[in-house]
């Protein structure tokens, strides 16, 4: 089980991959169940998101220090914001101060 109150229970076995980011950096509980990209495929966020992580169930693509990307781009971000019920501006504004940004030109 993971997250608060393990409400995620794997029904088999299952890969799980932990992810140093959550709540205190802006990753709302809200976000349990969408998606974040690893290698450019989506997996799915799994049990409630705590203050400093989240939990993805992953597959064999995924290794230990692979790049998670929790917004890929601005489809994703609007995804994101309709999964919320929100705007795309305030879920790049709840992104707390301890979040690298890595700033690209499109």
């Amino acid at each position: 089980m993971f997250g608060y109150n393990g409400i995620f229970k794997a029904e088999k076995d299952t890969r799980i991959g932990v992810i140093p980011i959550g709540y205190a950096d802006g990753i709302i509980r809200k976000n349990t169940g969408r998606y974040v990209y690893i290698n450019n495929l989506r997996y799915k966020i799994v049990g409630n998101i705590c203050m400093d992580m989240l939990f993805v169930e992953v597959d064999k693509n995924v290794n230990l220090y692979d790049k998670v990307e929790i917004l890929k781009d601005n489809p994703h971000i609007k995804e994101v914001a309709e999964y919320l019920d929100t705007i795309p501006y305030e879920i790049l504004c709840e992104i707390g101060n301890r979040v690298l940004r890595i700033y690209t030109k499109n």
